[in-house]
């Protein structure tokens, strides 16, 4: 009786051991689903993300085209068909005044092609795309410095404009919102690596509320950091922001 009964309280043991083992395999199995599963979902996330940017971007590429080539090229020619009008057909103040009109319209258009898709990014490469956008936007009131270390231009081009975007967005924002008169912009590059560094001395706004603000941008700027799996580090106080930000980039090797 006392051999069954160890023989029993052995079985009873190993048996609880095998069931509470089988319980935590269980368990890490769902948790490994769980985390397989969130994996997924941020992929796709990512995948959805990405071709929304891009069809964004083809359909800005579209319309710069559309307005440059068509009525970009109507304006000019009209232009060119006033200043041959002499004055007698038309009072010289009214033939300058449609010239200014037009002179007016032609620039705001090329500026609006320029801000779909900037013809220096695709022709002379980032870092000179980068420049020009700061030169562009800033303003007496508002100094733009802007640094470059290393860029490369065998950065993938649709890299290249996700970083465009972000820089235009931090840009814009800065302008639109933080009541700043001085903003510092420094990007550089390590390889795989493309790190961007934004300040600026403006108000500020409180990062834990960047949910509330849809109206800024920064969830675009968030999306594109996410394309590139990149990282954010953002302070921002009442004596200014600063962004950090840190890209995975893509290069066209020879």
């Amino acid at each position: 009786m006392a051999l069954i009964s160890i023989i029993l309280l052995s079985l009873i043991f190993f048996l609880w051991k095998y069931l509470k083992n089988q319980k935590w395999i269980t368990k890490q199995n769902e948790a490994n689903y769980k985390q397989q599963l969130k994996f997924i979902e941020k992929e796709n996330e990512l995948q959805i993300m990405q071709a929304v940017i891009q069809s964004e971007e083809a359909e800005r590429k579209r319309i710069a085209r559309d307005l440059h080539d068509g009525i970009g090229s109507r304006l000019s020619s009209l232009k060119m068909q006033i200043s041959q009008l002499s004055s007698k057909d038309i009072p010289m103040l009214e033939i300058e005044r449609i010239t200014t009109d037009l002179n007016n319209s032609i620039s705001d258009l090329r500026q609006t092609a320029y801000n779909l898709i900037p013809e220096t990014l695709l022709k002379l490469g980032l870092e000179l795309a980068l420049q020009d956008l700061c030169i562009s936007m800033a303003t007496e009131k508002m100094p733009i410095t802007f640094s470059a270390y290393e860029i490369q231009k065998n950065i993938k081009e649709s890299n290249q404009i996700t970083i465009y975007r972000i820089v235009q967005e931090l840009l814009s924002n800065a302008l639109k919102h933080s009541n700043c008169d001085e903003i510092f912009l420094e990007c550089s590059q390590n390889d795989d690596l493309f790190l961007i560094s934004f300040e600026d001395n403006g108000i500020g706004f409180n990062p834990n509320n960047m949910n509330n603000f849809t109206g800024l941008g920064l969830k675009n700027i968030q999306n594109r950091i996410a394309i590139l799996n990149g990282k954010l580090d953002l302070k921002s106080s009442n004596s200014g922001t600063i962004f950090n930000i840190e890209l995975h980039i893509q290069t066209n090797h020879e």
